[in-house]
């Protein structure tokens, strides 16, 4: 069953009714949902998937400034993505300042780019994020601030080398396939990924969960009626 079939069948909130049957060879988490579903649940996967949205939630990455900012000039829609979504790009290492003069509205100055270790960026990154704005979110209309604090909040939109970064990052801090859990630790894991924006796969694209088989209720057992032998009598 692939990713949108689970999602038709399964809502991100039925997770905390989920039953923790056990766990099986030491990587997998099994699960009944009201007694008819029996789901599979990979425990690297699904806690690394937990811990990659918290770090894409709360991580602001270090800058560095240029010595000699990069003048760039937009299209209107592009440009009105970065006036209205500037603190995505803040939170992911460029500053973006835009030129004053008249009939340069759409002209704008890139004066840092992100700084992480083993990576370095350049101004194509900066327009790698900014296709992605583009591709999932709705700027047409300004955002009110409640909106914007929601948007941040659910999901930091981040260019390729930095969505590596805080993968690997999440993967070294997840529990591994071999660990011991026991019914405490698998019902947080559980738990965890009903809070989720995206809970179906890891950031490495491995499904978190499988539904291994519908489970058909058998009907009550009823003890047939005793056998009687009735001896017939002799004349």
């Amino acid at each position: 069953m692939d990713e949108k079939a689970l999602m038709k069948m399964f809502q991100k909130e039925e997770f905390k009714q989920l039953q923790v049957a056990g766990q099986f060879n030491k990587g997998f988490i099994m699960a009944t949902l009201n007694e008819n579903d029996l789901f599979i649940l990979d425990q690297h996967a699904c806690d690394e998937k937990f811990n990659f949205e918290n770090f894409s939630r709360t991580t602001v990455i270090e800058t560095q400034d240029l010595i000699n900012p990069i003048q760039i000039e937009l299209s209107v829609t592009d440009a009105l993505a970065v006036k209205l979504h500037k603190d995505i790009f803040k939170m992911n290492g460029f500053k973006i300042v835009q030129k004053e003069k008249e009939g340069e509205s759409n002209i704008f100055l890139v004066k840092s780019l992100p700084l992480i270790k083993k990576a370095t960026f350049s101004i194509t990154d900066f327009y790698e994020l900014l296709d992605i704005i583009n591709q999932n979110l709705d700027f047409d209309k300004q955002p009110s601030a409640k909106e914007e604090a929601l948007m941040l909040h659910k999901q930091i939109l981040r260019p390729s080398k930095i969505y590596q970064n805080l993968a690997s990052r999440a993967c070294r801090a997840s529990i591994m396939i071999g660990t011991d859990l026991d019914l405490k630790i698998m019902r947080r894991v559980v738990n965890n990924l009903a809070t989720l924006e995206s809970p179906w796969n890891c950031p490495h694209g491995r499904p978190t969960m499988r539904l291994l088989k519908k489970l058909e209720k058998q009907p009550p057992y009823v003890r047939p009626p005793p056998r009687i032998h009735i001896q017939p009598e002799l004349c």
